[in-house]
This record gives C-alpha cells, sequence and structure tokens, in this order.
C-alpha cells in the first residue's frame, strides 16, 4: 500500500491547503509519497519538507496509519 493512502486525514488536509502557498514542495512530496510503501524510504528533503509544512511530529511514522 503506497503512502498515499496510509497517510492520516489531518495530514492529507494540511498538506492540500499547503499546496496553494507551495505548490513545488507539496508536489515533490506527494510524488514520493505516490511511489514508496515504507516510510523509511523517503528521502531525507520530503522527510524536512514535510517537517517544515507540517510542524507538529516528532517522528515521520506518526504522520501514517498502520498497516
Amino acid at each position: 500500500m503506497y503512502l498515499t493512502k496510509r497517510l492520516k486525514p489531518e495530514h492529507k488536509a494540511k498538506l492540500e491547503h499547503q499546496n496553494f502557498d507551495f505548490p513545488l514542495v507539496v508536489g515533490e512530496i506527494w510524488q514520493e509519497l505516490e511511489t514508496k510503501t515504507k516510510v523509511s524510504d523517503l528521502t531525507y528533503g520530503v522527510v524536512m519538507s514535510m517537517k517544515t509544512l507540517l510542524s507538529n511530529y516528532n517522528s515521520p511514522y506518526e504522520l501514517f496509519n498502520e498497516i
């Protein structure tokens, strides 16, 4: 299951809202979430971008539902 399907709804909504201000960054995040199945496969840049845009988590694993 791709990470786009596992992303928690509240974080998905935040990313969609941030897309208005940062379309290139959010596009890069979505592209990676649509092709990766494990959080550990995310690139450092995408993890840092998500940290900046979502700003209220300690670990990227918190953003996703368990399988």
